[in-house]
């Protein structure tokens, strides 16, 4: 026993319709195929409707919609996760800048409420935070120097910050104090600043250079040395 299609034309099986209690046999005039499609090409055509509609149900059932989704959630997290990598990986750029601009939003409605919520946040995760920075520190030991040292510098009232490595101020110096003249060590020496920070120097190249851990702490918040000039 077969059926024909109204929408294509085609004879298939009863089971290949849908059930329907006015249709003749009990099944609906279009087969699944061609009532899916038209459903679907509906959609598309009142694509505002559908989502006001779906919209009222999901606020008029909301347990049931956080029940659902948190049964998905449950038993799908693995593929989520992916597929949250994948998307966060190629809207990096877009994602930046919608945080960014929903930072300075937060901050120019609710200043009190956003300083609340990140140090509730911060204190939830204080350890794991901490855990991730003695990774990355052990992992990038020189780049986490880095960030010391800047953070120091900008709390300090420093102007200008640049990023760059103890290695690179110590190839430029040939490893020789600036104060003394002399051959440093180079498993101790420090990164000096030429003006110091305490007297508005800044974290620069130009204003760095290597010298023996006596000669920096003897020398104290003085001015002295001379400054670097930038080669043209």
């Amino acid at each position: 026993m077969t059926k024909v299609c109204t929408k294509c034309g085609i004879a298939k099986p009863p089971e290949d319709f849908h059930r329907d209690k006015t249709g003749k046999n009990g099944r609906s005039a279009r087969c699944k195929v061609c009532a899916i499609a038209h459903t679907i090409e509906w959609q598309k055509q009142h694509k505002d409707q559908v989502n006001a509609k779906n919209l009222a149900w999901k606020r008029e059932n909301r347990e049931k919609v956080r029940a659902s989704s948190a049964a998905y959630q449950a038993e799908n997290m693995d593929a989520i996760r992916v597929r949250l990598a994948a998307y966060r990986e190629s809207h990096r750029d877009q994602l930046r800048i919608a945080g960014r601009a929903y930072m300075k939003a937060r901050q120019l409605s609710d200043p009190d409420g956003l300083r609340r919520n990140c140090r509730a946040s911060y204190r939830r995760h204080l350890i794991s935070r901490r855990n991730r920075a003695k990774a990355y520190a052990k992992e990038y030991p020189e780049r986490a120097r880095e960030a010391v040292r800047k953070r120091r510098a900008r709390k300090r009232g420093a102007n200008h910050l640049e990023t760059f490595s103890r290695r690179e101020i110590w190839l430029r110096d040939d490893g020789i104090c600036h104060l003394c003249k002399k051959p440093c060590n180079p498993s101790d020496w420090h990164l000096e600043h030429i003006v110091p920070l305490s007297r508005g120097g800044d974290h620069t190249r130009l204003n760095c250079a290597v010298s023996h851990p006596a000669c920096n702490l003897s020398k104290g918040n003085k001015v002295s040395g001379v400054m670097y000039v930038q080669a043209d």
